[in-house]
């Protein structure tokens, strides 16, 4: 470990472990606040798809909500796939 002269006047600061600490357990709920955000995104367009059933028809379905799901589907596996390389 590099080393400075400044290490013999000054003792370690006994919180930075616990600032470090709170930072990465920050960092993995963000993470998982992401997810669920994408996640609940696609499952309300899915959900909207319910008027194709209940008409047994396609023109109940809207263009913004094929556009969204096209827009949100690869966003959901893009943060998925980043979240889940980095351990999750």
């Amino acid at each position: 470990m590099y080393r400075t002269k400044s290490h013999q006047f000054y003792k370690p600061n006994p919180q930075h472990a616990r600032v470090r600490q709170f930072w990465k357990v920050y960092r993995k709920i963000k993470m998982v606040i992401g997810i669920i955000y994408d996640a609940s995104a696609v499952l309300v367009v899915l959900m909207s798809f319910d008027r194709i059933y209940k008409f047994k028809s396609w023109r109940v379905l809207k263009p913004w909500q094929v556009a969204t799901l096209i827009e949100k589907v690869p966003k959901l596996f893009r943060t998925l796939r980043h979240n889940l390389s980095y351990g999750l």
